[in-house]
């Protein structure tokens, strides 16, 4: 066996150190995890912030659908009202 001593590299001006393959590749494996879950957060809040847009959207129209229906109700009773029209259907 050819194994070189502390000596030896030492003496070549590099030292050997300890590696942990398991705890280096449990490390890798939680960044990747980490950057996997910032990117997946970044996305659901991309979502979010587009749906209630979409969202705020909808209200709006509904909103003012009711309104204008309402207004043409409350229009619809006055004017029925003051002319005493009668409504017959077809």
């Amino acid at each position: 066996m050819n194994r070189l001593s502390d000596q030896d590299l030492r003496a070549t001006g590099t030292t050997m150190m300890p590696v942990d393959q398991q705890r280096r590749a449990l490390e890798h494996r939680l960044e990747l995890a980490k950057e996997r879950l910032v990117a997946d957060l970044s996305r659901v809040s991309s979502m979010l912030k587009s749906s209630a847009g979409s969202m705020r959207k909808n209200i709006v129209r509904a909103a003012v659908t009711i309104g204008g229906l309402l207004l043409l109700g409350i229009v619809t009773a006055v004017v029925r009202r003051r002319r005493r029209l009668v409504w017959r259907s077809l």
